[in-house]
C-alpha cells in the first residue's frame, strides 16, 4: 500500500527494478491490478523511429501535393525565381513562428488536460532526433491524445493553408505545408 507523502521504491513486477517516476510507478501498479484480475497485458508500443518514418512516408507526398497544387492554382513560383533567397528566408521565418505556435498549442492543451497543471507538464529538446517535446507525468486518455495531436495540425497547418489561398500568399502556403510535414514526422 502506498501512503501519501512517503517515497516508495515500488518494483516493476516484470523485472523487479525499483521505479522512481510516479507515472511509471502508477502504471506498474495498474498492470499488477489487471494481472490480479486475470486480464491479459498487450504491449502496443512502437519505437519513435518507426513513427517518424511512417509519418514522413504519409505526409511527404501531401506536402509536395499541397505546394504543387498551390502553384498550379494560385501561382507563386515567380517569387522563387525572382528572389529565391528572400522567399526561402520568409518561408523559414513563417515556419519558425508557426513551429513555436505549434509547440505552444501542445503545451497549453496538455495543461488543460492536466490535473496538476504546470507541475506535471514540461518541455525540452531531444538532441538525438533534433525535435522538441512536450510531456506530462500524468496519464491521458486516447481521445485527449488525439486532440493533442490534431489541434496543432488544424491551427498551424490546415487553417493557414486555406487562408493562403484567400490572401494569395505563396510564402504562407509553403510554410503551412512544411508545418503539415512537421505534424506527421
Amino acid at each position: 500500500v502506498l501512503r501519501p507523502g512517503k517515497k516508495h521504491a515500488y518494483k516493476d513486477s516484470r523485472n523487479g527494478i525499483g521505479i522512481k517516476s510516479p507515472f511509471k510507478r502508477r502504471f506498474c501498479m495498474l498492470i499488477d491490478e489487471l494481472k490480479q484480475k486475470n486480464l491479459e497485458e498487450k504491449d502496443k508500443t512502437i519505437k519513435i523511429e518507426s513513427v517518424c518514418i511512417k509519418g514522413f512516408l504519409i505526409v511527404f507526398p501531401l506536402v509536395v501535393i499541397g505546394i504543387v497544387a498551390y502553384i498550379l492554382i494560385k501561382g507563386g513560383a515567380n517569387a522563387m525565381i525572382e528572389a529565391p533567397w528572400t522567399t526561402y528566408f520568409l518561408i523559414m521565418l513563417v515556419f519558425a513562428i508557426g513551429f513555436a505556435i505549434h509547440e505552444g498549442i501542445h503545451f497549453l492543451t496538455l495543461l488543460a488536460f492536466s490535473e496538476k497543471g504546470k507541475k506535471s507538464v514540461y518541455y525540452g529538446f531531444d538532441p538525438d532526433y533534433l525535435k522538441p517535446y512536450i510531456k506530462t507525468e500524468e496519464a491521458i486518455t486516447i481521445s485527449q491524445y488525439r486532440i493533442l495531436k490534431v489541434l496543432p495540425l488544424i491551427i498551424t497547418a490546415i487553417i493557414p493553408y486555406i487562408i493562403s489561398y484567400f490572401i494569395g500568399s505563396f510564402i504562407l502556403g509553403c510554410a503551412s505545408m512544411l508545418l503539415l510535414g512537421m505534424c506527421g514526422a
